[in-house]
């Protein structure tokens, strides 16, 4: 279980900012509970995989050094902690809102069927871990009461396929340099040059500013014009992180994001100015 993955279950926490609510205590403990409750829920999901996954793990440069992959956890051991995960999961989820619990199902049982079958079908494999994203917002809207925009949906979902589509290319290069295979879709990906994969990855990133751009424009900037200020730093954040995933294409993002100072620094100022603008009207 790698720490730094809950950090995608921050999400839990964006319906909420975006909406701009008064962040009382009691908000604030609830978005807190249910994001600690989806990251057992998101440990055990992992633990699952990594049981199905142990013989293409084991080959992974990185990944072979996973709890159960390298034999720290036995077998029974993983499945006594991903009863003891889900069961405090879903019982946290469950005390919070019963759609809480529901959507924590949901996610479950998409990545028993992704572990089981369909991450052997290239593209349905990227499909499925998209959906955990939207969950993970669903979830947050459910518990701050918020109407999820399209506008955020669509944005999560260039992000995701973004983010799962650098995980594709590092599998790729691993197959053509070193022959191995990490995954059961990595010949099917293989299929594409580099050229085209990273062809595509600047498309994602181009229609994400893009989609960012028009949201200004038509919710934000007629509120505050300082929320001009945001797009050069997206664009500078968005052209350093590429690089960065180029030189380094074997490296989790969010490693990539937190080791660079510069993206740190730009992450914080985009949410300081943005902040000022929804909770300073």
């Amino acid at each position: 279980m790698n720490c730094l993955q809950w950090l995608k279950n921050l999400l839990i926490f964006v319906p909420a900012f975006f909406a701009g609510l008064h962040w009382k205590p009691q908000l604030i403990l609830e978005l807190l509970t249910a994001t600690l409750a989806f990251s057992l829920l998101a440990s055990a999901v992992y633990l699952i995989n990594d049981l199905r996954d142990l013989q293409w793990d084991k080959l992974h440069p990185k990944k072979r050094h996973r709890l159960v992959a390298s034999g720290a956890f036995s077998k029974r051991f993983t499945l006594i902690t991903i009863g003891v995960l889900l069961t405090v999961s879903f019982s946290v989820l469950a005390m919070m809102h019963y759609k809480a619990a529901i959507f924590g199902a949901i996610y479950l049982s998409l990545n028993l069927l992704y572990s089981m079958y369909l991450k052997r079908v290239a593209l349905l494999d990227i499909m499925i871990l998209i959906m955990g994203y939207y969950i993970r917002l669903l979830i947050g809207g459910q518990v701050a009461n918020v109407v999820l925009s399209m506008w955020l949906l669509s944005l999560v979902t260039l992000i995701a396929i973004y983010l799962l589509l650098l995980k594709r290319r590092s599998d790729v290069l691993y197959f053509q340099e070193e022959g191995l295979v990490v995954r059961p879709t990595v010949h099917v990906y293989a299929r594409l040059p580099i050229r085209q994969i990273n062809l595509l990855l600047l498309v994602l990133i181009g229609s994400g500013y893009v989609a960012y751009l028009l949201h200004l424009i038509r919710d934000q900037l007629q509120h505050n014009y300082w929320i001009l200020l945001t797009l050069p730093l997206v664009a500078f954040a968005l052209a350093r992180f590429d690089r960065k995933t180029v030189q380094f294409p074997h490296k989790e993002a969010f490693k990539l994001l937190l080791g660079d100072r510069w993206l740190v620094l730009l992450c914080v100022s985009w949410i300081i100015i943005f902040a000022c603008v929804l909770y300073g009207r």
